[in-house]
């Protein structure tokens, strides 16, 4: 029912399955591709709660934030990558889910994922994302005040 209800623009039923999915309380075949299968379904949902999510700012960065396991059997990295993956082949409106994997990568201590985080707030600012333009210019801020105290 919840599916039924998401797929016909139920925003709570789809952020309430991306949440259950992420976490492995779905159905999947075996605890050995918990991680890809949930992992996948949860994408799928997160990525319909941001198209749903017209009027807030996006969100779904926070449920797939790191720390991510260790291990190599993370559902939020398999989160991850899937949304990753939908905004390099759809060319529909990707703004938000955009903005959701450059805040996550910005959470890493990595310099290269960093840059990479910024690269994908000005994709997602070009797009129209207002939150994403924000942190560029907060980004764009920072980086002037550091030039000017070592000048």
């Amino acid at each position: 029912m919840f599916e039924r209800a998401a797929e016909k623009g139920n925003f709570e039923a789809a952020v309430k399955l991306g949440i259950a999915y992420l976490y492995n309380e779905g159905l999947s075949i075996s605890d050995e591709g918990r991680a890809e299968v949930n992992g996948l379904k949860a994408s799928r949902f997160f990525s319909l709660t941001e198209r749903l999510n017209v009027r807030a700012a996006p969100f779904v960065w926070l449920f797939i934030r790191p720390p991510w396991s260790l291990s190599g059997s993370c559902c939020k990295a398999v989160v991850y990558e899937s949304l990753k993956a939908e905004c390099q082949l759809e060319k529909v409106q990707k703004a938000s889910i955009l903005h959701c994997l450059a805040k996550v990568l910005s959470l890493f201590e990595d310099e290269e994922k960093r840059k990479e985080s910024l690269e994908m707030f000005e994709e997602s600012s070009k797009q129209g994302c207002l939150n994403s333009s924000y942190l560029l210019w907060e980004s764009n801020k920072k980086a002037a005040v550091s030039k000017c105290l070592f000048v």
